[in-house]
């Protein structure tokens, strides 16, 4: 009877009241949850407890093997064979040599493996690996030289492997065959070692997705998240003293940390569990304090480390910072500001795209002309800052009316409705104009407050927040679901997609090799596998790297007249936004060159991701202006003249619509001049073309010949962005 089949009949033998009692006994979680784990159990599935750190997930799993019961196995079998049906090569060995197998009684908490997945995690810690000595003694082809890991060890059992997302790919390929029900090979061995595990594994959220799919298509996902039931919170704060006067405030703090702005991830049910320890004991040591002291005191020690901050928050925010301001709310110390208007994430983000993409309503907060805003806001009624305008509007007009009935009506008028209602009517289309423009400033004023907007100079633009929400919704997510490991040129190096120096495989020894990257422990390994008695060349093994020089990028991007056809600007600063966060994303440098008559260099080589996006948002086409190809890579070639070359590849992007008409007389002989001329620097070219109105592909492709980079046709401009983050990734091979 398989791991699976028996949890199954134990399941039914308890039956479901039973069995959700030992799994959830002590914690909180939605009736879904808990049915959706006992059909997992049922159907055999391997599991998968995804959720943020501190929700119980390890706990949880470790409960799960309270249903194995004691099982009849072969003494001494490293891989603990039924006694009724030995077959691993150990056993089968031992019963060759004529040995008897004894029997001998394994305990239901004996059959489970732990397994703490990190970067570090080998194959060989899974499945094994031979024993050099025992190899000598025994020889490389018998079982009792190689030594079996713990996927091996979890035969007849579990196999509880926490933070599975951090186990490397190749490793988790190891356990791929056994995963389906194929069996493993182990050493020299060729034929199959029949395995029963059942694998129960704990990770973030989006573990899954980090996977190949063939390897996560294995595993039902098992959401834990945050505790939402106010009682159980009061059960976990108040642990350690049932009656406390500090309780209240506490669970509003805490509560607060996951709804907060400017914190990515909240306290954790463990973190609760901890704060209300430290409450407990903070009230002892500090006696005679008051309240508010006794959990300041507490809070600014628990609960820092415990929460995140949201990415466009790291600049200019502390942890520190956030929980003294919700600890202040919470004890009533500092109110919260008056937000007029709420606004959800799904309205910000659109606010935060408005204002990026459409220039009637980026400019005049620019340079803080309102009633030019006002206007354009009358003028797009549909648009997001439009109805959050209107609904100012509508809020300021309700507070004018209450405070006028309030301060010239008796109790007898209040009552009369139609009275009001003609006080209504009769609000002059004067007194309406001023409501709408102090409306407007107060709509600015509150995305100020929720730091969606900055002051500058006498205007507003987006803050850092503003661009961390406009990164959320225009980047492309060009490394989900993917798992990034190297892409090189060093001989000891393996091609993947980033690199960082970390030791990703071994192979055979080439001339030039380091002798650093010599490893003794596999050379004497390889050399017994091949039955040498001293050590030959061809055993010698070097690891692998996973090495990869970086990138130095400069988009060169077209600012004349023919830009504004179709939206062409807009989607050529969609694309440089999201080569921005994919350059960063790997390590890689951009910078920012723009061209019309002239040329400019708007930003220099840089991984500050929030410093592109706000040069790009920046940009404004130059009216009447020419389109000068050659004195943009003219300016990007100094630029790049200014950075060493060992600090990375050096590759310029060009974005135009290849419609060169500066200088007079032959404007694309000059372009293609100093296309050959940034060659000759070591520089490569790669040219992505807006195939529109007054387009020049033809020039285009030359120019991209002369750069040895690739040519890019966009026929249509939403397709931009895609297309030069992939280019972005060509130019690494």
């Amino acid at each position: 009877m398989t791991v699976q089949v028996e949890i199954r009949e134990e399941i039914r033998a308890l039956g479901h009241e039973k069995a959700r009692e030992i799994l959830f006994d002590g914690m909180s979680l939605p009736s879904t949850t808990g049915d959706d784990l006992l059909a997992s159990m049922i159907s055999g599935h391997h599991i998968y407890l995804a959720g943020p750190p501190g929700v119980g997930k390890t706990m949880l799993a470790k409960r799960i093997v309270q249903f194995l019961s004691p099982r009849a196995v072969v003494a001494d079998c490293p891989v603990n064979c039924a006694i009724d049906a030995p077959s691993c090569p150990w056993c089968l060995e031992r019963l060759t040599r004529g040995e008897d197998l004894a029997e001998t009684t394994l305990p239901g908490t004996n059959r489970v493996r732990h397994v703490s997945g990190s970067a570090e995690l080998k194959t060989a810690d899974l499945i094994g690996d031979f024993n050099p000595l025992r190899a000598l003694e025994f020889g490389v082809l018998d079982p009792r030289a190689f030594v079996p890991g713990k996927f091996l060890r979890a035969n007849g059992g579990i196999l509880l492997v926490d933070f599975i997302d951090r186990v490397p790919e190749r490793v988790l390929n190891s356990i791929l065959a056994g995963l389906a029900g194929d069996g493993v090979t182990i050493g020299n061995r060729d034929e199959l070692f029949p395995l029963d595990v059942w694998i129960v594994a704990t990770g973030s959220e989006s573990g899954l997705a980090q996977m190949p799919m063939d390897l996560a298509d294995h595993f039902d996902r098992i959401a834990l998240d945050y505790v939402s039931d106010r009682d159980f919170e009061r059960r976990l704060v108040t642990a350690a003293q049932p009656s406390a006067d500090w309780a209240e405030p506490a669970l509003k703090i805490v509560h607060r940390t996951r709804q907060h702005d400017d914190l990515s991830r909240g306290v954790s049910n463990r973190g609760t569990l901890r704060y209300g320890e430290l409450l407990a004991s903070c009230e002892k040591v500090l006696a005679g304090d008051s309240l508010e002291g006794l959990v300041q005191q507490a809070t600014s020690v628990a609960l820092p480390h415990r929460v995140q901050l949201a990415s466009h928050a790291f600049s200019n925010r502390s942890t520190q910072e956030v929980i003294q301001e919700i600890t202040d709310e919470a004890l009533g110390i500092s109110g919260p500001s008056e937000d007029w208007i709420p606004l959800s994430t799904d309205k910000m983000l659109a606010i935060v795209d408005e204002i990026a993409k459409m220039d009637h309503f980026r400019k005049p907060l620019k340079f803080g002309l309102f009633d030019l805003l006002l206007k354009r806001v009358k003028r797009f009624p549909e648009s997001e800052l439009a109805v959050m305008h209107q609904q100012m509007v509508d809020r300021m007009l309700a507070k004018w009316l209450d405070r006028q009935m309030e301060d010239n009506l008796t109790f007898d008028l209040l009552s009369d409705i139609d009275e009001t209602r003609k006080k209504q009517e009769r609000l002059s289309a004067e007194l309406r104009a001023k409501l709408e423009a102090e409306a407007l400033i107060r709509t600015v004023e509150q995305l100020e407050e929720r730091q969606i907007l900055s002051r500058k100079d006498r205007g507003y633009k987006l803050s850092r927040r503003g661009i961390a929400l406009l990164l959320e919704r225009l980047a492309p997510r060009v490394w989900e679901g993917s798992q990034l490991t190297g892409m090189g040129k060093h001989r000891a190096g393996k091609k993947c997609l980033v690199g960082e120096g970390r030791i990703v495989g071994m192979r055979p020894w080439r001339f030039g090799d380091s002798y650093r990257d010599f490893s003794l422990k596999d050379t004497i390994r390889q050399a017994i596998r091949n039955h040498h008695r001293e050590v030959a060349r061809e055993d010698i093994r070097v690891v692998q790297r996973d090495i990869r020089a970086r990138l130095n990028i400069l988009l060169c991007l077209d600012l004349s007249g023919t830009m504004d056809q179709l939206e062409k600007l807009w989607y050529a600063k969609e694309g440089a936004i999201a080569l921005a966060m994919a350059s960063s994303q790997y390590g890689d440098r951009m910078g920012l060159v723009t061209f019309s008559n002239l040329a400019n260099v708007v930003a220099d080589l840089t991984t500050n991701t929030y410093l592109l996006t706000e040069k790009v948002l920046d940009l404004d086409l130059h009216d009447n202006a020419f389109t000068n190809i050659g004195f943009g890579l003219l300016r990007a070639r100094g630029l790049f003249a200014r950075h060493s070359k060992s600090r990375g590849k050096q590759h310029i992007i060009l974005v135009s619509d290849g419609d060169a008409t500066a200088p007079h007389p032959s404007p694309a002989r000059f372009a293609i001049q100093e296309a050959a001329k940034t060659v000759r620097k070591g520089i490569s070219i790669s040219c992505i073309c807006i195939n529109e109105k007054n387009a020049d592909p033809d020039l285009m492709h030359k120019i991209a010949r002369i750069g040895r980079g690739r040519m890019t046709v966009i026929e249509h401009t939403e397709g931009m962005k895609d297309a030069v983050v992939e280019e972005r990734g060509i130019a690494g091979v």
